[in-house]
């Protein structure tokens, strides 16, 4: 696993506007939940969910790009929450904290400028 590094910004690189399904669990026995993320950067994604977690809480997650059969696996950390009946869609921001060189590989394509619009597609 490589660590993904912490930053000042808010935001580390470029941010697409993307809609994938994302697996996920906050405990090592509970069962995975999923719902879908709304942007994704190098740094992190967005996951639109009523039933968002506290800030801090670590997060194991799992999803793929639609244009490749690759499962992008990693762990991640709680840092933004926005509850339901606040403006914009109810979720929570994760920050990537340890994910495998070729999942943040594939992360950082999906998320470049030039990146295909079927990679960033629902």
């Amino acid at each position: 696993m490589v660590r993904v590094g912490k930053s000042n910004e808010r935001r580390a690189g470029g941010r697409r506007n993307i809609s994938l399904l994302v697996q996920y669990r906050f405990e090592a026995f509970e069962s995975f939940a999923a719902d879908y993320c709304a942007n994704l950067s190098p740094g992190g994604i967005f996951i639109e969910t009523q039933h968002p977690k506290g800030l801090g809480d670590p997060i194991y997650l799992q999803f793929s790009d639609k244009s490749r059969s690759e499962l992008l696996e990693g762990l991640g950390t709680v840092v933004r929450v926005r509850p339901p009946g606040r403006r914009g869609a109810a979720g929570m921001g994760i920050r990537f904290i340890s994910f495998d060189a070729q999942s943040l590989a594939q992360i950082e394509r999906i998320c470049r400028p030039e990146a295909p619009a079927a990679a960033r597609r629902s």
